[in-house]
């Protein structure tokens, strides 16, 4: 192309000359094609809608594959390609609009609704949409009297339209909003099954309450909200005053039991169901590899934790006496919360740090001979059987650079488990090296086959690959830092 070509061509399409010249001739070339596909007749048709109305599938196919846009729609009636393509079946062989046409009878409507459907799918993949939800949303479009393809198709008794329509979703129960001559003879209020009943035709009645009945047994999204046959036009007249034909009114008559009238539909939905039912039976009985993995992790740990908790016994780290002595506490802290509730005062609040044990309490014995570093514990002694302790009473420390155990610990004693806060610890997270007893290292593992989750610290969060023996018990109570979940 040469440049004062590219320059008289960029002008037609509407740039100005000095830009035609950094312009390549394929862009101005896809420009003029955008243009030419975008054109519209005296009518408001694009040659897209030509093609479709006139049910030329070879110049519709060329179009597309060019890149027309199949959601523009005419002026007038405000149909898309996709209304002229369904009903072109009962303008196949006539002048459309006064267009000739390049195809041939039968098929033309079936084969212009799949290219054109086909086509909005590539578009919608191509921007990042859902296929199925933007054919939805394209075949259940209406027109300004509300119309959908699903109507013009079974206006022009297009079987094959009809199936590749039902087949992508199309609303059934769909009626007309305005009563348009030029367009829309029919009465307001009427439906594609209103359309079939008027047109005598058994098939399409047939396919259109087998659709409906298919998606009511199998719970569709697209099912229709009541029975097809129920519904009234504006003049109140329903599908079965519409029809002539015995076969057809025996069809509709809404007092007889559609699985009844359609039994071979009803036993493959319920077929379909039962099917999908045993499907989801036999996915329950075989589990996901996510489930036997968390099986095997807890049969792991729980190996783990009685493996632990029998080497801590054997060496001797673990004591008994811990769990006696957690016990007696709890029973003590939990005889006295009445009253030290009573003897804080109304609307007072108190936590365990500062509940008064009575005197017999062993644990508020240590207590009271524990020296406090705590400069207010100095300034204002606290009363007998008061715990003025800095720190709580939780046996949750670290095997290595835990906090400084106090109270049972502090005698000589192993700490208490920080989850139960009863019995002693036997067993220590390796991830962590937190401290708990055996019973709850037994119940946390098996927590892991019903999460499927790893298993979690329950101090820290960190992960747990198996439970290990306690450490030396000096090791266990040397000073540091407290924990991080403190």
């Amino acid at each position: 192309m040469q440049p004062a070509q590219a320059a008289a061509l960029a002008k037609q399409l509407g740039a100005r000359t000095e830009e035609a010249r950094g312009i390549s001739a394929e862009e101005l070339l896809q420009r003029a094609l955008n243009v030419a596909l975008s054109t519209r007749n005296a009518q408001g048709y694009t040659p897209l809608m030509v093609a479709a109305a006139c049910g030329c599938t070879g110049a519709l196919r060329v179009l597309l594959e060019l890149g027309a846009d199949p959601w523009l729609v005419e002026k007038r009636g405000g149909r898309s390609a996709l209304h002229l393509a369904a009903h072109s079946a009962a303008a196949n062989g006539h002048r459309v609009h006064g267009h000739g046409h390049g195809g041939g009878r039968g098929g033309g409507g079936e084969e212009g609704v799949r290219l054109l459907l086909e086509a909005v799918e590539r578009r919608a993949a191509a921007a990042g949409e859902r296929p199925e939800e933007a054919v939805k949303r394209y075949v259940d479009a209406p027109t300004r009297a509300g119309l959908s393809a699903l109507h013009y198709a079974v206006c022009a008794v297009d079987e094959g339209a009809v199936r590749r329509l039902l087949a992508a979703g199309a609303d059934l129960g769909v009626a007309i909003k305005e009563h348009q001559d030029h367009v829309s003879p029919w009465d307001v209020g009427s439906t594609p099954l209103h359309m079939a009943a008027f047109r005598e035709s058994l098939p399409l009645c047939r396919m259109l309450l087998a659709c409906a009945l298919e998606r009511t047994l199998t719970n569709d999204p697209n099912r229709p909200p009541a029975d097809l046959r129920l519904a009234l036009t504006k003049t109140k007249f329903r599908p079965l005053e519409m029809a002539l034909a015995a076969p057809v009114m025996r069809l509709l008559d809404p007092a007889v039991d559609l699985a009844l009238l359609l039994p071979d539909v009803a036993a493959a939905a319920l077929a379909g169901v039962r099917a999908a039912a045993a499907a989801a039976a036999a996915d329950a009985v075989v589990p996901p590899l996510r489930n036997l993995a968390a099986a095997a992790l807890s049969a792991a740990l729980l190996q783990s934790a009685a493996s632990a908790a029998e080497a801590t016994a054997a060496a001797g780290l673990a004591s008994t006496e811990a769990a006696a002595v957690g016990t007696e506490a709890a029973g003590c802290l939990a005889a006295t919360a009445a009253a030290a509730e009573r003897a804080a005062g109304p609307g007072a609040r108190f936590s365990r740090r500062s509940v008064p044990l009575p005197a017999a309490c062993p644990i508020s014995q240590e207590i009271s001979e524990t020296p406090s570093s705590s400069a207010s514990s100095a300034s204002s002694p606290a009363p007998p059987g008061l715990c003025r302790q800095s720190e709580p009473l939780c046996g949750a420390t670290r095997a290595q650079g835990g906090r400084r155990p106090h109270g049972a610990a502090a005698a000589g004693r192993q700490p208490r488990c920080g989850v139960c806060l009863d019995a002693g610890v036997a067993v220590r997270a390796s991830g962590c090296d937190h401290t708990l007893c055996a019973t709850c290292a037994s119940q946390l593992a098996r927590r892991v086959r019903t999460t499927a989750q790893p298993l979690a610290c329950p101090f820290c969060r960190r992960h747990v690959p198996a439970f290990v023996p306690l450490q030396t018990t000096a090791a266990s109570a040397d000073p540091g830092s407290c924990p991080p979940y403190l």
